[in-house]
């Protein structure tokens, strides 16, 4: 895994976050990085930094092989190939690039309680939660 940046730095980004048509096409054939900030608890060896992998994309037809009747069309689900999220990482993006453009796809949500790096893991489909977030925040 890259290392990406310590607790104590900063993230700048190069602009404004613009929303891109809504779309779900995702190419399950492409590696996508998953980034997520992972805190040392004192239960746990894990580092401090924010840290990245990539992740193979499977269609909810392959996640169903691991996960039964659980997967949803709400849920996209990444891994089983030598890394995956993890607790701590709930919350955390699935993001695909596209050129220059990277595209928020997924939202780190549950997998394996052992973190399993054979097993994929879910996250939650932006392309499907979007309108529901949206409501929610103008609803606050």
């Amino acid at each position: 895994m890259e290392q990406l940046i310590s607790l104590l730095g900063c993230v700048l980004s190069s602009g404004e976050a613009r929303e891109q048509p809504k779309t779900d096409e995702i190419l399950y054939t492409r590696n996508l990085p998953a980034a997520d900030l992972i805190f040392s608890l004192a239960a746990f060896d894990t580092p401090c930094k924010l840290q990245q992998t990539a992740l193979p994309l499977l269609s909810n037809q392959q996640c169903s092989e691991f996960w039964g009747n659980k997967i949803t069309d709400s849920m996209i689900c990444a891994g089983a190939a030598g890394s995956s999220s993890c607790m701590g990482d709930s919350g955390g993006p699935l993001v695909c690039q596209n050129g220059n453009i990277w595209k928020l796809v997924g939202i780190v949500s549950w997998g394996s309680s052992r973190c399993s790096i054979t097993t994929p893991a879910v996250y939650g489909r932006v392309s499907v939660l979007r309108a529901w977030a949206d409501k929610i925040m103008a609803n606050n």
